[in-house]
């Protein structure tokens, strides 16, 4: 081979050697700047870390502002200029109140002490225990997330009232037809959630189901309680029963029960008027006798179930005030009450009957007529009189002048 070729193939060779050699550093210099900037962009945010400081474990009734606002403390010496602190409201009925309206959610910046402070918070009207998180999340930083425990109470209660139950009669032995329930309500009027409500009976005629003289109750979502069934003994009479609640101003309500062995039409009656009564316990088809003070006044027999109802006059003349009525079984013994007759007020009579009491004639014309013309016929006679008075020194004096003449 000619020796001027064979040099120019040698150089040839070398210098794609030096270019493949360059490019392949070009390349590895290439793809470790390409990695470089990837790995400076993909860098995490600065973590910092806060904690509660203030303002949890509150409670407040609805539509009332929590007493103290949020407040978180940055730990350690982190940096945090620039950072700030999210409040969000998770799930509750409250909101933060700010110049730009109510929100559930704010972001306040962290001073430089480290503390963020929250806008106060204000109840919604749905009570109940919920949550507000804060953390760190703007400013190129981040944080742990902490948590303020909240909740929101009902109202205490206020008042107690009855809503059934009350003025209830029944017979000795039998059950009252209603149980006893009562309203709770706070300051506001509205129903009252979940208080407890005591109902006491003092010792006497009634019971609850079971003997016991106390049941609690709990309000519903409409604020009543409802007492167990209630229960008449073996004698008459009457109780007073109390329903109490706890809490607030310890408000309650009473309700009147009464026990009877006979039942009246009406608690009181005048001589001479109707009467209907009642009662059970007898025997089938039991002949009962009716009596008044021990005397007689009626007799029936009782129904296929035992009852008595039956119809009577008390007697025209029986005196004023309390008497003994009773219902004599011929064996089943008897049933008695107190019957108050009351006095019996006279009827009302006319204009024309007073003036025959009078012992005046009785003319039917009414007096409100009559009076103007006799007060007429009197102002008559007296302007007559005083005339006649008058011209009597004119008469005398004129006599007087002729005598003269």
């Amino acid at each position: 081979m000619h020796p001027t070729r064979s040099r120019r193939r040698r150089a040839g060779l070398t210098w794609l050697i030096a270019f493949i050699v360059i490019g392949g550093l070009w390349a590895v210099g290439a793809a470790g700047l390409s990695g470089a900037v990837p790995a400076s962009a993909e860098e995490p945010p600065e973590q910092l870390t806060i904690e509660v400081w203030s303002g949890g474990d509150q409670q407040i009734t609805p539509g009332l502002q929590f007493a103290e606002p949020l407040m978180t403390r940055m730990q350690g010496a982190d940096d945090w200029a620039g950072a700030s602190v999210e409040f969000l409201v998770d799930g509750g009925n409250a909101v933060f109140v700010t110049e730009t309206g109510q929100l559930s959610g704010v972001s306040v910046p962290i001073d430089v002490n480290g503390f963020a402070t929250s806008p106060p918070l204000l109840a919604g009207d749905v009570t109940g225990a919920f949550e507000v998180s804060a953390q760190v999340a703007s400013g190129g930083s981040t944080s742990n997330l902490v948590v303020f425990q909240l909740e929101i109470v009902p109202l205490a209660p206020t008042t107690a009232a009855a809503v059934s139950g009350e003025g209830q009669t029944t017979f000795v032995g039998e059950a009252f037809p209603l149980p006893l329930e009562t309203l709770v309500a706070d300051q506001l009027g509205d129903p009252v959630t979940g208080a407890s409500v005591t109902f006491t009976i003092p010792p006497g005629p009634v019971t609850f189901v079971g003997g016991v003289l106390a049941a609690a109750a709990t309000t519903g979502s409409d604020g009543t309680a409802v007492s167990p069934q209630l229960l008449a003994g073996d004698t008459a009479g009457s109780v007073l029963v109390t329903a109490s609640v706890e809490g607030g101003s310890d408000p309650s309500t009473t309700f009147s029960l009464r026990v009877v062995s006979v039942l009246l039409s009406a608690d009181e009656v005048g001589g001479g008027e109707p009467l209907h009564a009642s009662s059970p316990g007898f025997a089938p088809q039991e002949q009962v006798v009716v009596r008044l003070d021990g005397a007689e006044l009626t007799s029936t027999s009782a129904d296929a179930d035992g009852r008595v109802e039956v119809d009577l006059v008390v007697p025209a003349g029986t005196i004023p005030g309390p008497h003994l009525l009773e219902l004599v079984g011929a064996s089943s013994g008897t049933r008695s009450t107190t019957l108050l007759v009351r006095t019996t007020a006279p009827a009302a009579t006319a204009s024309g009957d007073e003036g025959a009491r009078a012992g005046l004639p009785a003319t039917g014309r009414d007096a409100s007529i009559s009076v103007p013309f006799a007060l007429g016929a009197l102002l008559v006679v007296g302007l007559g009189a005083a005339a006649l008075t008058a011209a009597r020194p004119q008469r005398a004096q004129a006599v007087r002048t002729r005598t003269r003449r």
